[in-house]
């Protein structure tokens, strides 16, 4: 089966078109479009760069990711099926000194 492999992510990173004329090409083909570089290696947070991709291509495209851990790994994929699944994706938020005056019950020291 042939398919069509194309940079895509909500920065434009590599894309060699703005997004939504990139969105509009991958939807308007009929053959699937593998779309790389989602998190725009390493520019764009996964929850971001993949709700981008999920909500934008045709049910037929996919999406790959590259990853560096399993940790990693663990993480996007479980992203990634409650994405495709339509559900809102449950996810751990980073917690470090400078964003502590946005957590309730948190002071800043």
């Amino acid at each position: 089966m042939a398919a069509y492999i194309q940079p895509y992510n909500p920065i434009g990173f590599l894309c060699p078109l703005e997004t939504d004329w990139v969105g509009r090409i991958i939807n308007n083909t009929e053959k699937p479009v593998i779309v790389i570089k989602p998190l725009g290696a390493g520019r764009v947070l996964p929850s971001t760069g993949l709700n981008f991709c999920y909500s934008t291509i045709k049910p037929m495209d996919t999406v790959c990711v590259g990853m560096l851990s399993v940790e990693e790994v663990e993480e996007d994929v479980e992203l990634a099926c409650s994405l495709i699944a339509g559900a809102e994706a449950r996810r751990q938020y980073t917690y470090s000194r400078s964003k502590q005056v946005y957590v309730q019950g948190v002071t800043s020291e």
